[in-house]
C-alpha cells in the first residue's frame, strides 16, 4: 500500500447534526440546541429562554425554558422554518457572548468540535451548559507581575516560537513564576483563564494536559509528572 495513505486525515461538515443532549456556540453568539436535546425534554412548544448566570463564573450557563416570550428572555428560532417537524432551535445571545472574554473566545474558534457542548437538566425547566477556559487572557511573560497576586486559575507558558511548553493550575502569577525559576528557562509568553475554585482549576489542568497529549503524544516540555501524581506529591496543592 502507498505509504502516503498512512496520512490520510478526517474531514468533517462544518455544519453537522448535533447529536444527543448538545449545544453550539457560533462566531454570530447564537446557541444552537440540537433536536435531540429538545426532542427528548419535551421543549418543542417552548417559545423563549432566560439566560442565568453564576456571579463570577464565566463557565456556567443556565438556560430557563419559558413557554412566552416574556421581557427580558431570547426568542427561540426554528432553524428550517418550511419543515414543521425540524426541532433544532437557536437563541440569538450576542450581547450577553461579547460580554464574557471566555465565551467571546470559544465562539470564535474556527473548529467547530470545540464549540459544541453537553447541556445538563438542572430542574423543572432549567438545563446548564458547562462551558472549558478559554486562556482568553494572553501578554508577554515579562508583564506577568501586573497580574492580581490573589488571581487562582489555569494556566499555559509559551516558548519563544509560541509552543505550549507548560500548562498549569493555582495562583496564576505565583505558580508560573516559581515554574520558570524551577526549569531556569525564559518563557515568553502566558495565556490564563481566572477560577476562583482550586479544585476546579486542577480539574480543567488535567483536562487540558490530556487534550495536549492526546494530539501530540507528548506531554508539554516542562510537565514532567502527570497533573495526579503531583496533587499526591505536594499534598493537595494544585502546580
Amino acid at each position: 500500500m502507498n505509504k502516503k495513505f498512512e496520512y490520510f486525515e478526517e474531514v468533517k461538515q462544518k455544519r453537522g447534526r448535533l447529536h444527543g443532549s448538545k449545544v453550539c456556540l457560533s462566531s454570530n453568539g447564537a446557541i444552537t440546541l440540537g433536536a435531540d436535546f429538545i426532542d427528548e425534554n419535551k421543549l418543542k412548544d417552548k417559545e423563549a429562554v432566560t439566560l442565568l448566570k453564576l456571579p463570577g463564573d464565566s463557565l456556567i450557563l443556565g438556560l430557563k425554558f419559558e413557554d412566552k416570550y416574556i421581557n427580558g428572555s431570547y426568542k427561540l428560532r426554528c432553524d428550517n422554518r418550511k419543515n414543521s417537524t425540524c426541532l433544532t432551535r437557536t437563541l440569538v445571545a450576542s450581547q450577553y457572548i461579547s460580554s464574557c472574554l471566555n465565551l467571546t473566545a470559544i465562539s470564535k474558534d474556527p473548529n467547530r468540535e470545540n464549540r459544541i457542548f453537553d447541556i445538563k437538566h438542572y430542574k423543572d425547566n432549567i438545563f446548564y451548559i458547562e462551558f472549558r477556559p478559554s486562556f482568553e487572557f494572553s501578554m508577554p511573560f515579562s508583564d506577568i507581575r501586573n497580574i492580581p497576586s490573589d488571581l487562582v486559575g489555569i494556566y499555559r507558558c509559551l516558548d519563544k516560537n509560541e509552543q505550549v511548553v507548560y500548562i498549569g493550575s493555582g495562583n496564576v502569577r505565583e505558580r508560573a513564576l516559581s515554574k520558570q525559576r524551577e526549569y531556569g528557562t525564559q518563557f515568553k509568553y502566558l495565556e490564563y483563564s481566572e477560577i476562583r475554585d482550586r479544585d476546579e482549576a486542577f480539574k480543567w489542568e488535567d483536562y487540558f494536559l490530556s487534550q495536549y497529549q492526546s494530539k501530540h503524544g507528548v506531554k508539554p516540555t516542562f510537565n514532567l509528572i502527570n497533573a495526579p501524581q503531583k496533587v499526591a506529591k505536594i499534598n493537595g496543592e494544585s502546580a
